[in-house]
């Protein structure tokens, strides 16, 4: 990712951008940015082989395509722009904005636009609340520039993900953008490495529900319990970690804070649908040394635990 300064009709404009042509094995990632002040000019844009979608994060501007649509842009402002329909949007005059946007090559989301989900008498749609989206679009965003290997897949099938799930909460009233704000609060802390040791029933206090309630109303909102987002978020650095380090089976259950191995291995399964070691065999060669490096504190730390046999609850 740099920083790029050029120039626009309105001035200097600054663009972030990310990694430019990535194949994720189901279609081209083409890129991404978050931009500030972007401008097209006044000529619409002609994009035959991809789709994008930009998501207005501040500032107003306006639509228009050659199919005769006009609309204003607002802040939760969702532009879809599709292959053979010629466009433009910018700010107003004068005006300032910021998006983040994505760019896919046309056969990701071909099947998207046949099925009506994508709808180009439909181009810009509001989505809201701002800062919620945003958060989730700049995950994927940062995701897909870690250029992690195996992640460009996994990352492209959860954009699609969160963008679906955006479309199907547009029009939806004040109280569920309360409700997604509220649940955005609660995911972050039981990603949070401080918070791993603290009970579900602690974190339900500070949330100034009874555990069932707050049980219940993340259930609803979020399509799964607390605990089963806590062990979603636990197995996916598990993931990673075998994908970027050479820790085994035994060290990730120590640094994740599982029981032992056993306990790590059979909560893997279960999220996972399969085991750790056949999670394994789908992976690339991993030439990074052991022992050294981000490994070298956990792998010094494990083996004082195994000498002195020490151990504790894990997650359940």
């Amino acid at each position: 990712m740099y920083d790029l300064a050029c120039g626009s009709d309105n001035g200097v404009r600054r663009v972030r951008m990310g990694l430019i042509g990535v194949n994720t094995g189901v279609g081209r990632f083409l890129g991404s940015g978050i931009a500030q002040d972007a401008s097209m000019g006044p000529r619409m844009r002609l994009q035959p082989e991809y789709y994008s979608f930009a998501y207005v994060l501040e500032g107003t501007g306006n639509y228009r395509n050659t199919s005769g649509y006009k609309s204003a842009l607002e802040p939760g402002s969702m532009i879809i722009n599709f292959p053979d329909l010629a466009h433009n949007y910018g700010s107003v005059a004068g005006g300032h904005w910021t998006q983040i946007w994505f760019t896919f090559d046309k056969s990701v989301f071909a099947p998207w636009h046949a099925c009506g989900i994508l709808d180009p008498s439909r181009p810009v749609r509001h989505i809201a609340p701002v800062d919620h989206w945003f958060k989730r679009f700049k995950a994927i965003y940062e995701a897909i520039n870690a250029n992690r290997r195996g992640y460009p897949m996994l990352t492209l099938v959860r954009f699609q993900e969160i963008l679906l799930e955006a479309l199907d909460a547009e029009g939806l009233d004040a109280t569920y953008q309360h409700d997604l704000a509220w649940a955005d609060q609660v995911c972050e802390m039981l990603g949070d490495d401080t918070s791993r040791n603290k009970s579900l029933q602690v974190i339900s206090e500070g949330a100034g529900l009874s555990y069932e309630t707050f049980r219940k109303r993340f259930t609803q909102i979020v399509g799964m319990s607390p605990q089963q987002y806590r062990n979603r978020v636990l197995i996916e650095r598990a993931c990673r970690l075998m994908q970027e380090t050479h820790l085994n089976n035994k060290e990730i259950a120590y640094r994740l804070g599982f029981y032992d191995e056993f306990h790590f291995s059979r909560r893997f399964k279960q999220v996972v649908g399969r085991s750790p070691k056949e999670f394994r065999r789908t992976l690339p060669l991993n030439t990074r040394p052991v022992g050294k490096g981000d490994d070298a504190e956990f792998v010094a730390a494990l083996k004082k635990r195994s000498s002195g046999r020490g151990g504790g609850r894990g997650p359940s």
